[in-house]
């Protein structure tokens, strides 16, 4: 239904488009506070915008209709490119290499690394979908992905410190919470793990009495000066949104300014109006409640949960209305549910339910 919603919209901007005087006169500025002019037409976004929402799921059923296994190694190797890019934006913060600018082009701003993505938001974006991933690995029987978890955690968490980004931050910790309070595995646990967290966290702060005030300074949570024009240029953005959806409630001013306004709920609003908005909430919520829905047959829907919920909590604070990466744990889930369907429909399921492990030999479903 989203997929159709964005075409909707997108062809009747195209059929009628916004009074061309109203867009000539809106405020368009960049994270620095300079002035841009947009690129991307409402065609364009609208196309890329239903690939992420129809496309990739469709690719993703269609990979765990042949082997259920892939569903293990999209989780994997999600996290550890978001983990490879956190990794690569930490060392570069300290100087010790120049890999992301080097091949994306973009340099750091204000001591804020991207990473192989091209904001430094985007990049934290990333680490909060992939953290409940890396976790689900860490709880897992086999030591492989243990270690995978443990060493795809520790690159997210470098990503998240680097990007400098307040939302991400506190995101990615209540995405971590809660990927350790849905999966049973962790519950028999749970109080080992609070107690090992505890002592870690004493230990440090013991041997690097000012390593808790580095960080929350790194992130911007406290004593940061560079926090007071990033809320300038956020406040000249929304003002810019809120004035676009008094101009078209209904269908928004077009989804050339998707990746505009400081959240996602208002780039919604501006974007495509009450018919978007509505249609993403149904997405988000129905996204959430499939996930649930699959968690007595497999564990990392579990994962996949809090990844959807930290997201949409993000979304409050962040602008990642239509990248594709973003839309990654939802696009899972829904080949998850479409080979579900398919199951049930022929049959008894030829592939066992339950953790996917790395040792788990499972069929093809079929021409297998």
């Amino acid at each position: 239904q989203l997929g159709v919603m964005v075409a909707v919209v997108g062809i009747l901007h195209q059929m009628v488009p916004t009074d061309g005087h109203y867009l000539a006169q809106r405020v368009v500025v960049a994270a620095n506070g300079a002035r841009f002019v947009e690129f991307e037409t409402n065609a364009f976004v609208a196309a890329k915008f239903v690939f992420a929402i129809i496309g990739m799921p469709a690719m993703y059923a269609y990979a765990l209709r042949h082997r259920y296994q892939a569903v293990r190694w999209l989780a994997i190797s999600y996290a550890a490119g978001a983990a490879v890019s956190g990794v690569v934006a930490f060392t570069d913060g300290l100087g010790f290499t120049t890999i992301g600018a080097t091949l994306t082009g973009r340099t750091a701003a204000r001591a804020r690394e991207a990473g192989l993505s091209n904001h430094a938001n985007f990049l934290a974006a990333a680490c909060v979908v992939a953290i409940p991933l890396s976790i689900w690995l860490l709880a897992s029987s086999s030591r492989r992905d243990r270690w995978i978890g443990g060493v795809t955690t520790f690159g997210l968490l470098l990503g998240t410190y680097a990007s400098g980004s307040r939302g991400g931050t506190l995101c990615l910790v209540l995405a971590a919470v809660l990927t350790v309070l849905f999966d049973e595995r962790f519950r028999h646990q749970l109080g080992t793990v609070l107690f090992g967290f505890a002592i870690a966290v004493v230990v440090t702060l013991i041997v690097f009495p000012g390593v808790g005030t580095h960080i929350l300074t790194a992130v911007r949570l406290t004593g940061s000066n560079h926090t007071a024009g990033s809320n300038s240029v956020r406040g000249i953005v929304q003002a810019q949104g809120i004035r676009d959806v008094q101009f078209s409630p209904i269908d928004g001013v077009g989804l050339q300014v998707a990746t505009e306004a400081t959240n996602v709920y208002l780039q919604e609003l501006a974007s495509g109006g009450i018919l978007l908005f509505l249609s993403m909430q149904v997405f988000t919520f129905g996204g959430m409640w499939a996930a649930y829905s699959l968690r007595r047959e497999h564990d990392i829907a579990n994962a996949l949960l809090a990844a959807l919920f930290a997201a949409a909590v993000l979304n409050i604070v962040e602008a990642d209305l239509t990248d594709r990466f973003f839309y990654f744990p939802a696009a899972l889930v829904g080949g998850m549910v479409a080979v579900a369907a398919e199951r049930r429909r022929h049959g008894p399921p030829s592939v066992p339910s339950g953790p996917l492990e790395a040792d788990q030999q499972v069929p093809m479903l079929v021409g297998g």
